[in-house]
């Protein structure tokens, strides 16, 4: 037999089981939003603090670890995996617009302060660092075989030189790229289409080009229309070892094996894809190099040799249409 009810108490009903879901889901929500809160209120102590360390002593050693606190709380959250880095390399699955072929490229690379190239990206784009460091590029190569996917290469069009530079970056969905501060480039038409099609900041300029077959040793110079002769720029390069492929992971790696571009247009920041093959690279024998290209970027000088510096042959490139980032 039985027994209801104690007298004075009730029977509490089983809750279904949608119902138990809710109550669940609503006390996760209230756990989240009290630990939002705790962060933001751990932020503005952490603030506090740091701002009495900096302004009583700027270079004290106890405000070292506000500032790290600083950077945890303030980091993005969509900064690219390694995964994404090497996915971004997967050939899409769509129609090229255009072929082309990159060679005996030299990537000269300045570690650079990441405020400083933080400023120089648009609302959208995050800068993308190496061990919490930014990175200038200059890249001067040889343009070859330029067509679209319809037409064969036309002799005196598709072929001609181009000097970059650029930094790195990457959107809210985490996809790493690249930024063009300026693209220099010894073809009137291909520096008319580029602006036009891609939105891509190139410039029209006198440039001269001297590759030995043999050995691999570039001389190369570029002065930008309209610019005084004292920041033409020159590079004398060749390689100094036997190539290999970057690994993943490494800083060769991150500075090298980019398959995203950006692009700024009337219709808003956009993004591109390349496909080709991983870079062959190999560490450069620099016999010549200046800061001119940087200094017509209006960006401040870093007086040193640059930190890194690779030659690659060259590759194969299939390009692929913007879309909106």
């Amino acid at each position: 037999m039985s027994r209801g009810p104690m007298r004075g108490t009730s029977a509490r009903p089983r809750l279904p089981e949608d119902s138990r879901l809710l109550r669940e889901h609503r006390c996760c929500r209230a756990v989240n939003i009290r630990a939002q809160s705790r962060s933001v209120r751990q932020f503005l102590r952490v603030a506090l603090l740091l701002g009495r360390q900096v302004d009583r002593e700027p270079d004290d050693v106890h405000a070292e670890p506000y500032r790290r606190m600083i950077a945890d709380l303030t980091k993005t959250h969509c900064e690219p995996t390694l995964d994404q880095r090497l996915a971004a390399s997967r050939r899409p699955q769509r129609s090229p617009v255009m072929y082309q072929t990159w060679r005996e490229l030299l990537f000269l690379h300045w570690r650079f302060p990441a405020e400083v190239l933080q400023a120089v990206l648009p609302p959208g784009l995050t800068l993308d660092t190496f061990d919490g460091a930014g990175w200038l590029g200059v890249v001067p190569f040889f343009m070859r075989n330029v067509r679209p996917k319809w037409c064969p290469p036309v002799p005196g069009i598709s072929n001609f030189l181009e000097l970059n530079l650029r930094t790195y970056a990457f959107d809210e969905k985490g996809r790493p790229g690249v930024w063009f501060l300026s693209l220099d480039a010894n073809r009137k038409l291909a520096v008319w289409a580029a602006r036009k099609f891609f939105g891509l900041p190139y410039r029209n300029a006198i440039m001269h080009a001297d590759w030995n077959r043999r050995t691999g040793h570039v001389r190369y110079t570029c002065q930008r229309h309209g610019t005084p002769a004292r920041l033409t720029c020159r590079y004398e390069y060749e390689p100094a070892a036997p190539a290999a492929t970057a690994v993943p992971g490494t800083l060769e790696f991150f500075l090298i094996e980019r398959y995203f571009l950006f692009a700024q247009t009337p219709a808003g920041l956009q993004i591109g894809q390349v496909h080709h093959t991983p870079y062959e690279i190999s560490p450069a024998n620099l016999l010549h190099w200046d800061e001119h290209l940087i200094e017509l970027g209006k960006l401040p000088l870093p007086e040193r040799r640059p930190d890194h510096a690779l030659i690659s042959r060259g590759v194969t490139v299939e390009i692929f249409p913007l879309t909106p980032v």
